[in-house]
């Protein structure tokens, strides 16, 4: 009591508080506040947590891939046994028949008319040294021609079906399938146009016949499968399948094209691998840092795809659509 009295003496221990919290200021922090620590805890729990649902999303697919390849065979027999039946071959039959016909009718137009394209074609010498946009031109007036056969095939393949005039089911199902046939060429018809196959003089990219010719197969591969596969199902359901064999076909159509995708990822690694580790051309400059991870890039490009494919997949499988077909 005597030192706060004394003004002195006052004094001399305010400035010792003072010296003191300053110094306390002035020491290093030996380890994180309360608050660094709950943002710590807080972002590692919630990349745990991801982590998990990433894991538990993977396991839920895997186990549905399972349980829908475990179920294929009941399906393919529970399907022979229904055609087995009198009763379902007489509904099948005038129906498949009359699918065939429109279906029919369109292929043939369609190749009628590319039989002839075909043969003007021929009669046309090409054209070396081209300029580019020459070339572009010249592509685009095939691509137009290509587009030729697909619209005769729609043309006919309407045209029977307005004279057959079904009921209105079987009209959905063959709409659905003309809209597969018309999808399908219209996408190889693009990938013509990019890759040009059959004219190599006129190909826009510096890209040699074979990988030219081996991506447009694998484009029309992919296309017939994902397409024709897509609107089958939709053909189906409005025949009579029900919501968990849709469902089940629908995940299988998608695991059939991964396994695709995932084969062409596989034999064509060593390729673009080469071409991602290639030397730049003579006179580019390039750093050291950029070299280092391109060439580390081109080791690991085929494991990167195939992860990428597959998170696509599991995210496609969660999300898979509900059955729906196009009204004519």
């Amino acid at each position: 009591m005597t030192t706060l009295e004394d003004p002195e003496q006052r004094a001399r221990l305010i400035a010792s508080l003072r010296s003191l919290a300053l110094a306390q200021a002035q020491e290093p922090k030996t380890g994180p506040s309360v608050t660094e620590i709950a943002a710590v805890k807080t972002a590692a729990t919630e990349l745990v947590q991801l982590a998990s649902e990433k894991v538990e999303t993977l396991a839920r697919s895997a186990t549905l891939l399972a349980d829908t390849l475990r179920q294929l065979p009941q399906m393919l027999a529970a399907g022979a046994a229904q055609l087995s039946q009198p009763a379902t071959r007489q509904r099948w039959l005038p129906i498949g028949g009359q699918l065939l016909a429109v279906l029919g009718a369109g292929f043939v137009a369609a190749a009628l008319v590319g039989l002839a394209i075909h043969r003007l074609r021929r009669r046309k010498t090409p054209e070396p040294d081209l300029s580019l946009p020459r070339r572009a031109l010249r592509l685009l007036l095939y691509l137009a021609v290509d587009l030729v056969p697909i619209a005769a095939f729609a043309v006919a393949a309407y045209g029977a079906l307005t004279v057959i005039d079904p009921r209105q089911e079987f009209r959905l199902v063959a709409v659905a399938l003309i809209y597969a046939s018309i999808l399908s060429r219209l996408v190889q018809a693009v990938s013509a146009f990019a890759f040009a196959p059959r004219y190599p003089e006129l190909r826009l990219s510096k890209l040699g016949d074979e990988p030219a010719r081996y991506i447009h197969q694998w484009i029309r591969r992919l296309s017939v499968i994902g397409i024709y596969g897509f609107f089958g199902l939709q053909a189906s359901v409005l025949l009579g399948l029900d919501a968990t064999s849709y469902h089940a076909l629908f995940r299988l159509l998608g695991l059939v094209i991964l396994a695709l995708l995932l084969i062409l990822v596989v034999r064509n690694r060593r390729k673009v691998a080469e071409a991602i580790a290639a030397e730049p051309a003579v006179g580019a400059d390039e750093l050291r840092q950029l070299s280092s991870l391109r060439k580390g890039v081109a080791r690991v490009w085929h494991l990167l795809a195939g992860i990428y494919l597959i998170a696509v997949f599991v995210v496609w499988t969660r999300k898979a659509p509900t059955s729906s077909c196009a009204q004519p």
